[in-house]
């Protein structure tokens, strides 16, 4: 998979990677901003939150996150993840997105996360839009493994489920604007990496069908 991600970043080499502005929500609306979108990421790793997140290990770094917009093929990344608490607000124009990656680091850190069939809609308007809190739940593992030639080793590392939960209702908004809601949605059968990016050339459309009709 790490590998896969790699050869499909070099296929989007031809469009220029967009990062997302931070957004903030006690100023106006600037025109052609785009729309406020909010929420937050979570480590839970072996059952413990991993927060905050900090620059210097043992402690994992905040996550970047990594985008494709499916209506033209556009890669954008964030940045904006708070170290203190995994939020994050941003502005970003609508359309629907695929998340491609989470994490900082090499493709091979226990932290980067890709193609994990997760997705969101961001529609037009003023209202901020809460696209849920994700939690990437880990469990390490630590297996043995036998090569073909005989060869033995160890094998660790750590595997990820996903949950969103919805929990607005449960702390203060970040605006007295009312927010809707859009929450990220896990498809396990969703298209990723080469096939998906083939079929964003050759219908758009169809794949926004499969992934977000009921």
């Amino acid at each position: 998979m790490k590998t896969l991600f790699l050869i499909v970043s070099i296929l989007l080499g031809g469009c220029a990677l967009s990062i997302i502005p931070q957004a903030d929500f006690n100023k106006p609306l600037a025109p052609d901003s785009g729309v406020i979108v909010f929420g937050s990421i979570t480590y839970i790793i072996n059952g413990e939150v991993q927060l905050p997140y900090g620059a210097f290990r043992p402690a994992i770094p905040a996550p970047h996150v990594d985008l494709v917009r499916i209506e033209d093929g556009k890669p954008f990344q964030s940045h904006g993840v708070a170290s203190a608490d995994g939020s994050f607000s941003w502005h970003m124009q609508p359309g629907h997105y695929v998340i491609s990656g989470i994490g900082q680091g090499q493709f091979i850190d226990d932290y980067r996360i890709t193609w994990p069939r997760l997705a969101f809609k961001v529609s037009a308007g003023d209202a901020p839009m809460y696209l849920g809190d994700l939690q990437l739940i880990g469990k390490r593992y630590t297996e043995p493994y036998t090569l073909s030639t005989g060869s033995t080793g160890v094998s660790k590392g750590i595997r990820y489920e996903f949950s969103v939960i919805e929990v607005l209702s449960n702390k203060r908004l970040p605006s007295a604007r009312p927010a809707e809601t859009s929450l990220i949605v896990q498809r396990p059968n969703m298209l990723i990496g080469e096939q998906l990016i083939d079929r964003l050339g050759i219908s758009p459309e169809q794949v926004i069908a499969e992934i977000f009709s009921p």
